[in-house]
Formats: structure tokens, sequence, C-alpha cells
């Protein structure tokens, strides 16, 4: 199957916005600082069990 080149900036930019949302639910958001609470994938893990 052959991707038409017209498609691709909706590609790049579907992917983005998957990977980011991905990011977001697995806890790495944006801190300002560097410091901060680091258990948001672990309390993610423990919901899902």
């Amino acid at each position: 199957m052959k991707i038409n080149p017209r498609h691709y900036p909706t590609i790049i930019l579907t992917a983005f916005v998957l990977f980011l949302l991905l990011g977001f639910l697995l806890g790495f958001t944006p801190r300002h600082g560097g410091e901060g609470e680091s258990h948001s994938l672990l309390l993610l893990m423990e919901s899902l069990v």
C-alpha cells in the first residue's frame, strides 16, 4: 500500500497528537522546576490492575 504524499502532514500531526496524549496518560506532564510527583505512572498502573 502506497501512502499518498498529500496525506503526510495529516499523518505526522495525528501521530504527534497520539503520542502527546499517551505521554500525558502515562504521567509525563510539563512542570516548572523539574521536581514534582513521579508517582503518576505508579498510580496509573495500580488503577489498571
